[in-house]
């Protein structure tokens, strides 16, 4: 991995599926391992999903957070993860392989993408410049007049602006762009057979 990819924030998602009657066990275990990575350096956090499958059998996604690759790795090749690791091994009755996602990877997740592909960099690059173009041209400058009265510093009101953005291109925008232009983000290169 480059050195600039290593400083960039690492996201992994697990997805599991715990056995019939062991849900409270599973969410006891997520908040058990949440609770130990927290005290690793550059832990920024973990959430945990539920989705119902079938409609009857939960599957979760576990998202753990760090700062750098290094300080995931440092996580992942702990003691503490092994321990809870091992706890877990009753639990479920399907584990899938971990995706492991940096930088702008995260924002560019297909969610109904089984393989798990990322799009090409300079994609990923294009349509965030993009959207950050029509925020910085559009939201944040209705944003500014609207804290004007307020009278705070101007940086108190920049910084609130990039946290609205930010905030809404995560859970907004950049899901539906994704979705929208899936069929070009996504798209593989044919290789000769």
């Amino acid at each position: 991995m480059s050195e600039s990819l290593k400083k960039l924030p690492v996201t992994t998602i697990v997805r599991l599926k715990p056995k019939l009657g062991l849900i409270k066990e599973t969410l006891d275990w997520f908040h058990a391992i949440s609770e130990k990575a927290a005290h690793f350096k550059g832990h920024l956090g973990a959430e945990i999903f539920e989705e119902i499958n079938d409609h009857t059998h939960p599957e979760f996604a576990i998202i753990i957070q760090f700062d750098t690759y290094e300080n995931s790795m440092i996580w992942e090749e702990s003691k503490e993860r092994k321990e809870q690791i091992a706890l877990s091994e009753i639990l479920f009755d399907e584990v899938k392989p971990k995706i492991q996602l940096t930088g702008l990877e995260y924002w560019f997740e297909a969610k109904d993408d089984k393989s798990h592909i990322t799009p090409e960099k300079w994609k990923m690059a294009i349509v965030t410049v993009g959207v950050i173009f029509i925020f910085s041209n559009t939201l944040i400058p209705w944003l500014r007049d609207g804290f004007n009265p307020l009278r705070w510093h101007p940086l108190v009101n920049s910084f609130l602006s990039v946290i609205i953005m930010v905030v809404l291109m995560t859970y907004l925008v950049m899901p539906f762009i994704t979705k929208v232009l899936s069929g070009w983000l996504f798209k593989q290169k044919s290789r000769p057979v």
